[in-house]
């Protein structure tokens, strides 16, 4: 689980089997501080990974990426969050299992990871799984 306090902190607690809690630890039974950033406004837990956005509209990105579901051009999963390519804008992120999508300014669709079951929204049911992000 993650969540974003009023005052910018992001906050994680659960399983941290893949990374997911953007924490260097094992799993955390209360909650604990992601880092010492105080710009979170928009969190996503998935089941394996996690999203995040900054006020300043830059998406990041943690946990397991074995479908390339980060967004982050390949498929070697991180712990801590990191920062997905250069686009900023972003308003709001969903992580799914194997996926993810972003929606950014003004209105556009991104997704990125699996498609084997057709969660990309491209039209294509396909084991394929996309590296980078893909407008909608």
């Amino acid at each position: 689980s993650l969540a974003v306090r009023n005052d910018g902190t992001l906050w994680a607690f659960g399983s941290n089997d893949q990374g997911q809690l953007g924490v260097m630890m094992a799993n955390a039974l209360t909650p604990v501080q992601v880092d010492q950033t105080t710009t979170w406004k928009i969190v996503s837990a998935g089941e394996g990974h996690s999203l995040a956005i900054r006020t300043d509209g830059t998406l990041w990105a943690f946990g397991r990426n074995d479908k390339a579901q980060l967004g982050l051009g390949n498929t070697t999963s991180v712990s801590v969050p990191t920062r997905v390519g250069t686009l900023a804008a972003w308003d709001s992120v969903s992580a799914g299992v194997t996926h993810s999508v972003g929606l950014r300014q003004p209105g556009v669709l991104y997704s990125w990871g699996s498609n084997a079951e057709g969660e990309l929204g491209d039209g294509t049911v396909s084991p394929q799984r996309r590296d980078a992000l893909h407008a909608r």
